[in-house]
């Protein structure tokens, strides 16, 4: 079976590359030089062969991934689901999520550049192609594009570029970043949300208000374009800082994905501009822009469980009493700590059985977890009543408050499971549950995970020292 289904998927991308081949023998390889090339357009036939022919390279590259790290069969129709978290939800190797994560950012760049040709030629303002990002509005968008006639477009006179003033740049990076700034705090402060506008929307506008006016106005070079956002961008993050809006550690994870959409945005802006139609923005595309943050909040919650397991040299018997609670950990060495995460450090229990309560304590706090399966020695599971906060910011300042530490993570059960095997060693399970509302999920996720995982690492590598020590003396008697 695993064999047959391998084979189907590689003949499948074999077909794929010998249609690629047909279309070039047929003089159509030059449709793939409109995907970035600014000044031509890409009518319907064009526009849907090159989108069928992307999506099928970009469907068999992932199928082909989860099924030889899973073995699982990935269903065409799953790549039109718009959340990450049901579509590749139950992928709990990290690495293949971040593989998938960057194999997807060409596709999503040839995505949008594609969008805009075609609203060129349909003579529709390429502005519009920027819903393409809304999910749930982006397909109705495609199928409308997909169907829109072609219409002649007057090329736009050719304007003198005027000579930079190095002065009105510098303003421009300044009043960007300050608005980068300004809108983390209404959105994290005010409107309470920390979504896609924020990491999505922000630094894309940050680059294609730039890429747009100075390839308009004085025709500056792709690279300089992408240096002046380089610069707003760090006069955003650094203003985070100094107002103690933000830690190091969240700007930090932040700067990845701000970097790649405010790269395309300029990329956007270019294209807008060099286009050949006239580019005043459109009101109405105005004004959706401030409902965008209003709608982050109509996402559900983002929901994942992070296993990590350990082989113990020692029988269930004897771990059992190390996981209700454990003796005091040492120092955390781990560099992710002393970043400000929050590190374990012992654990108590109040009772026993069903309905104890266990705590667990943190170098932020204490989890206050009541126990709801007692299943001595093999099973131990809990929900979380209280939680401290997740990590210990790095700031300028003593103490910052931002929003997200509060609430917007949260764990919400955990089980440790301890398996006898036949060589009398007892394979240990930690599961923890947790919930996000930071969007996008599949981004933040790749750090929850990694975070997670590094701190059941710590308690199971503590609980299984302790219980082989018990183990030896108990031999040595």
């Amino acid at each position: 079976m695993r064999e047959g289904l391998f084979l189907r998927y590689t003949q499948s991308l074999i077909d794929l590359f010998n249609l690629l081949t047909f279309l070039e023998r047929n003089s159509m390889s030059s449709l793939l030089d409109k995907v970035f090339d600014s000044q031509t357009s890409i009518d319907r036939k064009s526009y849907l062969i090159l989108g069928i022919s992307f999506t099928l390279l970009k469907y068999l590259g992932e199928a082909i991934g989860i099924y030889l790290v899973q073995d699982r069969f990935f269903p065409p129709w799953a790549m039109f689901n718009p959340i990450f978290s049901s579509r590749y939800g139950d992928i709990s190797n990290e690495l293949v999520l971040l593989l998938i994560i960057v194999w997807q950012i060409p596709f999503i760049v040839i995505g949008i550049l594609l969008t805009m040709r075609r609203c060129i030629d349909a003579k529709i303002r390429p502005w519009w192609s920027l819903l393409f990002f809304i999910p749930f509005i982006n397909i109705p968008l495609i199928l409308f594009l997909c169907s829109a006639k072609s219409h002649p477009v007057v090329p736009m006179p050719v304007i003198r570029p005027e000579p930079i003033d190095f002065k009105r740049p510098l303003v421009l990076a300044v009043l960007l970043g300050m608005g980068g700034t300004l809108s983390t705090f209404v959105m994290a402060n005010l409107i309470g949300t920390y979504g896609f506008s924020l990491f999505l929307l922000v630094p894309f506008l940050m680059g294609l208000v730039p890429g747009f006016y100075f390839a308009h106005r004085y025709q500056l070079s792709l690279s300089s374009s992408l240096l002046f956002v380089l610069k707003a961008l760090a006069i955003n993050f650094g203003s985070l800082l100094l107002f103690g809006l933000e830690g190091v550690l969240c700007i930090v994870m932040a700067l990845p994905l701000a970097l790649v959409m405010a790269g395309l945005g300029v990329m956007c802006g270019r294209l807008i501009a060099t286009s050949p139609l006239q580019m005043g923005p459109p009101k109405s595309l105005m004004l959706i822009l401030p409902i965008v943050p209003i709608l982050d909040q109509l996402f559900p919650s983002h929901r994942t469980v992070v296993e990590s397991e350990k082989v113990v040299e020692a029988s269930p018997e004897e771990v059992w009493p190390h996981v209700v609670g454990f003796s005091k950990l040492s120092e955390p060495n781990h560099w992710l700590f002393k970043l400000g995460i929050a590190a374990p450090t012992h654990a108590t229990i109040k009772g026993s059985g069903v309905g104890a309560t266990r705590y667990c304590h943190f170098t932020t706090g204490t989890f206050v977890e009541p126990i709801t399966h007692w299943e001595e020695p093999y099973l131990l599971s809990f929900d979380v009543e209280e939680q401290p906060l997740p990590m210990d910011e790095l700031s300028l300042y003593e103490e910052i408050s931002a929003p997200h530490l509060n609430g917007f993570f949260r764990s919400e059960k955990g089980s440790f499971i301890l398996k006898p095997l036949p060589t009398g060693q007892t394979l240990l399970i930690g599961k923890t549950w947790y919930a996000s509302d930071i969007h996008p999920g599949w981004y933040w996720d790749l750090f929850g995970r990694f975070f997670i995982s590094t701190i059941h690492n710590r308690v199971l590598d503590h609980i299984a020292n302790l219980a082989e020590s018990s183990a030896a003396r108990k031999d040595m008697e």
